[in-house]
């Protein structure tokens, strides 16, 4: 499935289908804006590592009618692992802030 769109500008991503929300209300899972940070995430690192850690902090509310988007930046490139600071906004305004660390997979 796909969750997010790659703007024209590198490290820039869009939700392109709508979250899910619970039952007969508007409210998004703070899982679901963490999730969605580290798909973006994902796609800035390596094919090699995986997600190791995310830490978050949420800001505001987003309305599950209107696209979200995320900017990737990307403060450590080791050999081992990779850190990503991900913000998730919504017409301009922070939703969630998040520190995502990804680790090279060592192969047997």
């Amino acid at each position: 499935m796909k969750l997010l769109e790659a703007y024209h500008k590198k490290d820039l991503f869009e939700s392109v289908t709508e979250p899910w929300t619970w039952p007969l209300s508007a409210v998004i899972p703070g899982g679901i804006l963490m999730s969605e940070c580290a798909v973006a995430a994902y796609h800035t690192v390596p094919t090699d590592f995986v997600l190791n850690s995310v830490q978050s902090h949420f800001v505001g509310g987003p309305n599950p009618k209107k696209p979200m988007q995320f900017s990737v930046t990307r403060p450590s490139n080791g050999r081992r692992f990779a850190v990503r600071h991900v913000v998730a906004k919504q017409g301009g305004r922070i939703l969630l802030t998040a520190t995502i660390q990804s680790a090279l997979v060592f192969a047997k």
